[in-house]
Parts: C-alpha cells; structure tokens; sequence
C-alpha cells in the first residue's frame, strides 16, 4: 500500500472520529437529577459498580458498597448530575456540595471510551466554582480520574473492603486570588491545607487550636475552607462572622486596599496591627 493512501485512510478514519464524538457530545444532555430520579440513578451506580469495580473487591467490599446506597444517612446532601441520552440515564455524578467531594461517578459501559464522564465532570466544574474537588478513586477509576488532572494525595487504602485512592483535582488559580480581604495569606491557613489535602488528622488540630484560642467549640467537621475569597468550603466564621469579609462583600471590594477608610479601621487594624505583611499585601494588591 503507497504512504499516501496509508495517510488518506487515517486521515478519514481520524475525521469519522471526530464526527462521530460531535454527534455523541450532541445528543447526550447533562442536567441536575430530580428526587424521584435519583433511585435510577443509584441503580445504574451498582449496575456498573457490578460489572467494572466489584472484580477489584473483596465481599466485603461489594456489600459495603451496596450498603450505601441504601444509606439514607450517607446519602443525604449529596447532589445528583445525570448523563441522557435521549431520556435514558446513561450516567451520573454525585457531590457533596459543600465540601465539593464527589461521591459516585459512574457511566453505562456501552458509553464507556467516548468522552461522557469528561463531559460529565467539565459541567460539573461549570456549577462548582471552588478550587479544589476531592474523590475516593477505586482501582478502576483511577487512571480516568489522573485524565481528567486529578492527583493521588495518599496512597491506596482500604476500609470495611473498599479499596480506594484518595485524589484531588486542583483549579489553576492565581496567587493573589488567595489574598484575604484584611490581606491575610490563606494559602498559608492550616484550615485551608488540611482542606486541599484532606487531612483530618491537621483538621483535629486546628479544630482543637481554635477551640482554645476562640473560647468556643469548634469542631473538625467545620475545619474546611477553600480560601476567604475563593467561591468554596468555609469555615463557620470565615462564611459569616467574619465582620472584615462581610463588609468586603457587601462593598464589592477586592481587598480592605480599595476602601478609602482603610486607615483607621479599628476591624483591620485587629489583623494588620500585628501583621506588617497584611498590610503590605493589600496595599500592593492590584
């Protein structure tokens, strides 16, 4: 066969590809699931959970899983995204909206090899818009998630014989993006490292830190915070009682910097007074 008829087969073969990955991105839809949905969605979970994970799985694995998806108390707040074709559910994504993991992430395996879990997660990076998403990869998922630019954060672990990858996929972001309003550093916040890198035992530390240094209970489970400005995961102050936030809000400022009473502040000047760098910071933020 002449090279260049080698070249016009690929090259077509290249194009029918293309068209054809076109045509599947068009037809299939992504939306929020309903409640009364959301059982053929745990259905489709197990489903491919059976044929694709189970293999990699002890029994107890396998009936642990499917344990959860009958487990009210570890299915609430978890937020349902599911693939159509046409109207048939051919996968789904479930989160946890407030601390972004995703829960399950599952695709019928005739769709499997055609970009419906990319389309999948790129919509649900359209509706999350905070930093980092976090997962429990099992052994077969692991090499789609490394795809989709995710990263193992420990090794492999299993518990109650679920096998699973702790990973986490981190938004390109810019360095001053993590510059509080009062011009704090949070990527240096041990709440937000221990979010990044889902680190629970840094999450009982500093919960137990601040319950000292407030003179108030603070738990781990509220040690989660993406960044002050950063659309994400706070914790309980930095959401809503933090009083140097809560003005930046609601004057639409970047920083304290863009505030003409800046000096003088008596709220900043609890943060700055201490913190030269603070005030370094916001005065040259833009």
């Amino acid at each position: 066969m002449k090279p260049e008829t080698v070249v016009r087969q690929l090259t077509a073969r290249k194009v029918t590809m293309s068209n054809t990955a076109a045509l599947i991105d068009n037809m299939i839809q992504i939306r929020r699931l309903s409640d009364p949905e959301i059982p053929a969605a745990l259905d489709l979970a197990w489903k491919v959970f059976s044929e694709y994970e189970s293999p990699d799985y002890s029994a107890e694995g396998t009936e642990e899983f499917r344990k959860c998806l009958r487990d009210e108390e570890y299915l609430y707040g978890i937020d349902y995204y599911g693939a159509f074709e046409s109207s048939n559910l051919i996968g789904l994504i479930g989160i946890r909206s407030i601390l972004e993991h995703i829960c399950f992430f599952f695709v019928d395996g005739q769709y499997h090899r055609k970009g419906i879990g990319t389309k999948m997660f790129n919509h649900l990076l359209e509706n999350y818009k905070g930093n980092i998403i976090t997962v429990n990869s099992s052994p077969y998922g692991l090499g789609f998630y490394q795809k989709l630019g995710f990263v193992s954060t420990e090794e492999e672990k299993t518990i109650n014989g679920i096998r699973f990858t702790p990973m986490i996929y981190r938004r390109k972001t810019r360095m001053k993006d993590y510059i509080a309003y009062c011009g704090l550093d949070c990527e240096t916040c041990e709440a937000h490292i221990a979010t990044v890198n889902n680190d629970n035992d840094l999450r009982i530390k500093v919960a137990k830190e601040w319950s000292v240094l407030n003179g108030v209970e603070i738990t781990p489970e509220m040690i989660n915070c993406v960044g002050c400005r950063i659309e994400g995961a706070k914790t309980p102050f930095c959401d809503s009682l933090c009083p140097i936030r809560q003005c930046g809000l609601s004057k639409g400022y970047d920083t304290c910097g863009d505030c003409s009473k800046m000096h003088g502040c008596e709220k900043l000047e609890m943060i700055t007074g201490n913190n030269a760098e603070a005030l370094e910071r916001i005065k040259n933020f833009k």
